[in-house]
């Protein structure tokens, strides 16, 4: 049993997170956000909460805190633009401040939440030793927080592990992706929908599978370093949704070609899912050393 710290619990990662944790394991969690709005069916005893921003704990290092062994970081601003200049040019730095806290107070196990884009604009299967080249300010600040853990391996004695999300299909809470904008429109009765041409082939997650793969990688420290979270299986982004029209009963026509595909993707890719199976053992095998 640990006491597990999770950044960012208020976001639906985060409270999907802590549900499982609670639900499945014996740890405690020590959850903080920057407010505490989402988090009142949490009345469990092995669940505290604190109320407290990203910026405000890299500064000050909260008592609540003293009692955790291992960190999961979720937290993240401006997650609805992937342009913005504050992934680069204060949040990552933010992070970085945190985390150093984080192993100055004896922290020994640390996951942060990346992502696929880091791996930019590479073709087919990606594992996670291939070269990284990220294209935007959100997945180059991840990726250059990553690489900060690798060189703060010189200094501290700890394991670290970096799940990558790939693409979630599915409703997000607090979030507009391309999922919520199709279903609103088939509930709506809208009689077409624009996209692109649907020709992209990527790696589709559903929340509730990102959720228990986040805390079971996490939860984990034998197979460490970046893991692909992911499917393993590529599928046409037109086909995922014409799957979902038929299991709406839907007839919104869909108006392929409107949009221009993304200058910072690839045509395909999916995710390997080798060092994904290896980690899920693990947890399976309780295989969280302190």
């Amino acid at each position: 049993m640990a006491h597990i710290l999770i950044s960012g619990c208020n976001g639906a990662l985060g409270q999907a997170l802590v549900e499982y944790i609670l639900q499945h394991t014996t740890h405690h969690v020590i959850g903080f956000g920057r407010t505490a709005s989402n988090l009142n069916a949490f009345n469990n005893l092995r669940f505290t909460y604190t109320s407290i921003s990203m910026e405000e704990a890299a500064l000050q290092w909260p008592q609540a805190f003293n009692a955790a062994h291992v960190l999961i970081d979720l937290a993240w601003q401006d997650l609805n633009d992937y342009r913005n200049p504050s992934h680069l040019n204060t949040q990552v730095e933010c992070h970085k401040a945190f985390i150093k806290q984080c192993l100055q107070h004896g922290i020994k196990h640390i996951s942060v939440a990346g992502t696929c884009y880091e791996y930019g604009l590479l073709e087919g299967a990606l594992h996670e030793n291939m070269p990284c080249n990220p294209q935007l300010p959100y997945p180059k600040a991840k990726h250059e927080l990553m690489k900060s853990l690798e060189l703060l391996k010189q200094r501290y004695t700890f394991t670290w592990v970096w799940p990558r999300i790939f693409y979630v299909f599915g409703a997000v809470k607090g979030r507009t992706n391309f999922y919520t904008a199709l279903i609103q429109a088939i509930q709506s009765g809208a009689a077409t929908f624009n996209m692109s041409g649907g020709e992209q082939i990527r790696d589709f997650l559903t929340p509730e599978t990102l959720a228990t793969y986040m805390a079971q990688c996490s939860l984990q420290n034998t197979v460490t370093g970046p893991i692909n979270l992911c499917s393993g299986k590529p599928v046409k982004l037109i086909d995922k949704v014409k799957d979902l029209l038929k299991s709406q009963h839907s007839t919104l026509q869909l108006n392929t070609g409107v949009y221009p595909y993304p200058d910072y993707e690839p045509m395909q890719c999916w995710g390997s899912t080798v060092k994904l199976n290896q980690a899920l053992l693990a947890f399976k095998n309780n295989m969280l050393l302190l």
